[in-house]
């Protein structure tokens, strides 16, 4: 079995530094990790360090503050999460 994690960002602040965790201790306990990541980052160095697997996906969709206040993005957060779960279904 493998579980796929997708993250929002690949800094090694506290949700990144809880999925260090999480998916460092899956590993130890013998299960499959994939993390997506969109960008690089020093996350993706300690994840690979503890034996995770790591894909960056620059194609993810990242809903953020900014993008929720403008319009023209907010509208097209449906399209773009659609063609994000297309892109990590393949």
């Amino acid at each position: 079995m493998t579980i796929l994690f997708v993250h929002s960002g690949a800094d090694l602040y506290g949700a990144s530094r809880s999925l260090l965790r999480l998916s460092s201790r899956l590993v130890k306990d013998g299960v499959g990790v994939l993390v997506l990541l969109p960008f690089d980052g020093p996350l993706r160095d300690a994840l690979a360090r503890s034996g995770v697997t790591v894909r960056i996906e620059p194609t993810l969709t990242v809903v953020t503050r900014a993008n929720l206040r403008r319009f023209r993005e907010f509208a097209a957060l449906p399209f773009l999460a659609i063609r994000s779960v297309r892109r990590v279904l393949r």
